[in-house]
């Protein structure tokens, strides 16, 4: 029998490269990341493909690093999968962040191609590997800012899409 954890890692699950994270009550959440409460939190896992790289997305959503108090930032995390021993490594497909605007308006968007040299994109030796992203992502006041569009009912959406 599945609990309702493992149920909703089965649905939610995607295995196409092609992940939107739907963060809801932002608020609280960004409430106990500027007390320090916490610092950041993870999506469900996600995949390339169908048999592909494991990976999930982590969010500092008052910011890490230079861009503490300022921005969201917004990373990738590579984990340990079931399909590693099959899987070309370093990890190489570009990584594309999408703040997704709620009322139409222009999108915030920013990618990379993965450093090779990185420990972040080798084959994990543990359960994650570091996360690696933009730290610089999304400015807290256009987060907030309502009339921007990209917080609706206390939630937003944040696309994660990696491929060739």
């Amino acid at each position: 029998m599945y609990s309702h954890f493992q149920i909703r890692i089965l649905t939610e699950t995607c295995y196409d490269g092609f992940f939107v994270w739907k963060i809801s009550d932002i608020s609280t959440v960004l409430d106990a990341a500027m007390s320090g409460q916490t610092r950041s939190i993870y999506s469900t896992p996600f995949y390339s493909t169908k048999y592909g790289y494991k990976m999930c997305g982590r969010i500092y959503p008052a910011g890490d690093g230079k861009a503490k108090g300022t921005h969201l930032s917004v990373f990738i995390v590579i984990m340990r999968g079931e399909y590693d021993a099959i899987m070309s490594w370093p990890f190489r497909l570009r990584v594309t962040f999408t703040m997704i605007n709620q009322a139409g308006k222009e999108d915030i968007r920013d990618s990379f191609a993965p450093d090779l040299s990185s420990n972040s994109f080798g084959r994990p030796t543990s359960e994650m590997n570091v996360a690696s992203g933009c730290p610089s992502f999304c400015r807290l006041v256009d987060l907030l800012d309502f009339n921007r569009g990209f917080l609706k009912d206390n939630m937003i959406y944040l696309r994660l899409t990696v491929g060739p």
